[in-house]
């Protein structure tokens, strides 16, 4: 018994030993690079033709930019634009309530599934007479009531 649980431990120690090795060290491959594609260093920017500085225009109008042009023919269509983008929202949400209106009247077509959860706490009493139903006891037919009439 003690030579198959040495035997079990050296097995198990090799296997977890031999998951630790580690491969061949990794050498990254050399991949040629075409000069075309390598950008210059950022002295010769301004040496080189066709490069020139970023003018950032954060003061320039931002809402109706298409009056920078000075063109009244595009104003006046822009303007036209604008009432027409309105409707066309309006016709957008008419159709999404169109929708959403089939989809409620569709849903009618599917079976439903509901729920009524309760709780009783109810016994039977054990003062109750022996062979008289329920229902007799409850209600008109209660045996006392007949004796009164």
């Amino acid at each position: 018994m003690k030579q198959h649980l040495a035997f079990a431990t050296v097995c198990s120690i090799s296997l977890l030993l031999s998951g630790c090795m580690v491969g061949p060290k990794y050498v990254k491959p050399t991949v040629p690079m075409a000069p075309g594609f390598k950008e210059q260093p950022p002295e010769s920017f301004k040496e080189v033709d066709g490069w020139k500085p970023a003018q950032p225009g954060d003061q320039t109008l931002r809402g109706k930019w298409w009056e920078i042009f000075g063109d009244p023919q595009l104003n006046a269509l822009e303007e036209e634009l604008t009432v027409s983008n309105q409707n066309l929202k309006v016709a957008e949400a008419r159709f999404r309530q169109a929708r959403a209106m089939i989809r409620f009247n569709r849903s009618a077509e599917f079976p439903t599934i509901s729920t009524s959860p309760s709780i009783v706490n109810e016994r039977e009493s054990a003062n109750q007479l022996l062979g008289v139903a329920r229902e007799q006891w409850h209600g008109s037919l209660h045996p006392a009531a007949g004796s009164l009439l």
